[in-house]
């Protein structure tokens, strides 16, 4: 429930930095990075704590794209949060060019790799 509260909270923080509330967006920012870090603590101290879509996404076959053999709620919530975040600034003409890039593709390409390692 926490992770699909960061997906939720994504359109509206996108939302209040297009209209360059920054506050409200830093205030919203810090509530998904608290989300984050509550659903860190009861990932490891409630080890046989699984929510209803970890449970379904526990019980899928293996997909050909290796992001999906394991649960993936939060961390895909965290990177469309990034992603989406990142690319908001970047069109805003507030972060540029290869830091742009490098930070929004960082997310991508580390998630992969995570993925890759679990298969072997």
């Amino acid at each position: 429930m926490l992770s699909l509260s960061r997906v939720g909270m994504t359109p509206l923080l996108s939302y209040l930095l297009v209209v360059d509330n920054y506050s409200g967006a830093l205030g919203l920012f810090m509530l998904a990075g608290l989300t984050d870090f509550l659903d860190g603590m009861i990932a490891k101290n409630f080890r046989g704590q699984r929510s209803i879509i970890g449970s379904y996404l526990g019980t899928l076959p293996p997909l050909s794209f290796p992001l999906f053999t394991e649960c993936v709620v939060d961390p895909l919530a965290d990177k469309f949060l990034m992603t989406v975040v990142v690319t908001t600034l970047g069109f805003k003409g507030l972060i540029y060019g290869m830091h742009f890039f490098t930070t929004r593709e960082r997310e991508w390409v580390l998630e992969w790799e995570r993925a890759r390692e679990g298969e072997h």
